[in-house]
């Protein structure tokens, strides 16, 4: 969608946008098994992944890149609610890894409608 020149001049920055490329390095080095758990329970895919790694966050969810032998896709994955802060992206992830543990082990029952993926990347 197209924006004129002053809804874009008027739009404020994401306010993660100063830390975001660290939380994402976090989470691929330090929990890349919870990021494989999340895409696991809230991506609908008809295949299994390889390897899933965060791509990007911003106060609206997260961007990851899932690999597997039909290739590379892309899938978005809201946050509950909009965060404003580093504590509040963490949270809002445990609290996403949490309940996927939770479902992956049969504890709980999903709570959320499945994203789809997206596109093939590459």
């Amino acid at each position: 969608m197209w924006v004129i020149p002053s809804e874009y001049s008027d739009a404020e920055p994401d306010p993660l946008r100063n830390f975001a490329e660290s939380i994402v390095e976090e989470m691929n080095s330090k929990h890349a098994e919870d990021v494989h758990r999340i895409y696991s329970i809230y991506v609908e895919s008809d295949f299994q992944a390889t390897d899933v790694k965060m791509i990007w966050v911003d106060r609206l969810g997260f961007d990851l890149h899932v690999h597997s032998g039909e290739g590379t896709f892309a899938a978005r994955i809201p946050f509950a609610r909009e965060v404003s802060d580093e504590k509040g992206v963490k949270s809002s992830f445990n609290m996403m890894s949490h309940h996927a543990w939770e479902v992956e082990k049969s504890y709980a029952a999903p709570e959320f409608e499945k994203v789809e993926l997206l596109k093939k990347v590459r």
